[in-house]
């Protein structure tokens, strides 16, 4: 009998998967995360030989021999109006390679339903062949705690008494800044005391000018005041502090595949308005309100929450994001590795695929 058969398979995962660096995106945050996660459950391996790979399909196939999940976070590229605004040749490279990665693999993780049908429509996987896992967060991290510790944070300090609204995201032209900094401003007419706080900056890998795409996600409102306040260079400590004393998260992109900073706000019991699109709604459940990415209808959900009653959407937030610790991912890529490595699939292709 195959000892694999009779144990927890191990997963490896390539070297070109791993990011560098601190978890300052959302590729960096679910791999750093995932994988603290799975050594905890003893099934990483340190040898080199594992049982099954797992790598990141939007990078390609890797280069090891041996059972292969893929880890797609998404296919929004080719949802019709969620890409608008980027490069050709960025959409071709990210939509060749991620072909390669989960057509090639023998099992393919998702994180959400929305991302599994996406993987469908475009590159004609049988669904059998997609398992969807939530990827979650740092539920210690991001805490409600953290609101009464971030006037401590020295990057923080100054951010003073005013409520505000946050927009922690990229400036890449799904993340719809524009829609946002619309809508404070209309709230700022009619009267609402809050600013805008933004952790982001431009995604240099879109190319475009990138000082002038800043230039006007950061401009000063016409009311002036400091109503538009910009962080950067944000540790995880003081991102928290932000997403825990903020009166909102605002998030209405065109387009998620998953939407990971939603979660660390909900977890930090700061409420979301984010958009219905990919997979925000299986994200947001309760812990917020989804509604077309259309000014009229963020401006009337950011109202909803501001003039709600504010312990009450903190309470949803939080017990919202309680339903996706970073160890419940881990404990489903395993069951996936288990069942790639069992030998009575080695003999035959896991899935077939459609022609």
């Amino acid at each position: 009998m195959d000892r694999r058969s009779t144990r927890t398979a191990t997963i490896g995962i390539p070297q070109s998967t791993l990011p560098e660096g601190a978890p300052i995106s959302g590729h960096s945050r679910v791999w750093t995360s995932v994988r603290a996660a799975l050594a905890q459950l003893a099934v990483l391996d340190a040898s080199g030989t594992p049982d099954v790979w797992f790598f990141s399909a939007h990078g390609g196939l890797p280069e090891v021999t041996g059972r292969l999940v893929a880890v797609a976070y998404e296919a929004g590229w080719t949802v019709e109006g969620a890409y608008v605004g980027y490069p050709k040749s960025y959409l071709d490279a990210i939509d060749s390679a991620t072909r390669e990665g989960v057509t090639g693999a023998d099992a393919v993780i998702v994180g959400a339903e929305s991302a599994k049908r996406e993987l469908i429509n475009a590159y004609g996987l049988v669904p059998e062949s997609i398992h969807v896992i939530p990827f979650g967060v740092d539920l210690t991290s991001f805490h409600p705690d953290r609101r009464h510790e971030a006037q401590q944070l020295p990057a923080l300090q100054h951010l003073g008494p005013d409520p505000f609204v946050a927009f922690v995201n990229s400036l890449a032209p799904r993340k719809n800044v524009g829609l946002v900094r619309d809508a404070l401003q209309q709230l700022i007419a009619e009267g609402y005391p809050h600013r805008l706080v933004m952790v982001a900056s431009a995604a240099k890998h879109l190319g475009g000018d990138v000082e002038a795409i800043e230039r006007a996600a950061f401009a000063e409102f016409e009311a002036g005041d400091n109503k538009v306040v910009r962080l950067k260079g944000l540790s995880d400590a003081e991102l928290a502090g932000v997403l825990a004393t903020a009166s909102v998260l605002c998030a209405p992109s065109s387009h998620e595949g998953f939407g990971l900073t939603v979660l660390e706000a909900m977890a930090s019991g700061t409420p979301v308005v984010a958009s219905t699109r990919g997979a925000l709604p299986e994200v947001v459940g309760a812990g917020g309100l989804c509604v077309e990415p259309e000014l009229s209808e963020v401006v009337a959900a950011l109202k909803t929450i501001l003039d709600g009653d504010e312990p009450t959407w903190r309470s949803r937030a939080r017990t919202q994001a309680e339903q996706f610790p970073w160890q419940r991912t881990a404990s489903g890529w395993s069951a996936v590795a288990n069942l790639v490595a069992t030998p009575a699939v080695k003999s035959r292709r896991l899935f077939s695929r459609k022609k």
